[in-house]
């Protein structure tokens, strides 16, 4: 008789419940202090940030529940986790499900959305591939001719100065652009020099 009314009762002793958090231990650590002591004003027995656990009373109604809540850091490729571990005397396990929702929402509301992490040295990779590399300036830039026919090209950055104009004995200044072109025709032998 002992025996099936054991089995008829709710199985609620040692249950335990975790949850890993991306967020960094010191902010996982604060928001869980602030949520037993301020928000819910449970008595805290025993408490050590050091260690990472806390041990408490939890109530509802109207009894006293020994209840511990335990942050373990581990290691992961992408930096560090925190693990939480909640385990409330005599309660079922939704009821310690609800305290982590509880830690996860007072998170969010306290630091936003968990930072994602990168691994170490990734970072400076990145950084360093978004760097765009500049192609050294040309040194000619090219242009339709004009009517002409001659091909006319700015002046590069890194090409000497250009001559100013020399006068001729004519009075025609000839400038340091495009080569001029002697006449060949029959007033050529004037000995005037036409640009063209």
């Amino acid at each position: 008789m002992l025996v099936l009314a054991a089995s008829l009762a709710p199985s609620v002793a040692s249950a335990r419940t975790t949850r890993d958090f991306e967020y960094p231990y010191a902010q996982v650590w604060n928001a869980l202090v602030r949520l037993i002591r301020v928000d819910n004003r449970f008595p805290v027995d025993e408490i050590d940030d050091e260690h990472g656990f806390l041990l408490f009373q939890y109530r509802a109604f109207g009894r006293s529940h020994p209840a511990s809540i335990e942050l373990v850091r581990t290691p992961t490729t992408r930096g560090e986790r925190v693990r939480v571990v909640v385990q409330l005397g005599g309660m079922p396990a939704a009821t310690e499900a609800r305290m982590v929702d509880e830690l996860v929402a007072k998170l969010r509301s306290d630091y936003g959305n968990a930072p994602t992490a990168t691994p170490p040295g990734e970072g400076e990779r990145t950084a360093e591939s978004m760097i765009p590399r500049l192609s050294p300036a040309p040194s000619r830039i090219p242009t339709d001719p004009p009517a002409g026919g001659r091909d006319v090209t700015p002046p590069s950055p890194d090409a000497a100065p250009a001559e100013p104009p020399q006068p001729t004995q004519d009075g025609v200044r000839r400038t340091g652009g495009p080569t001029s072109a002697r006449d060949t025709s029959p007033a050529a032998g004037t000995g005037r020099v036409i640009l063209r």
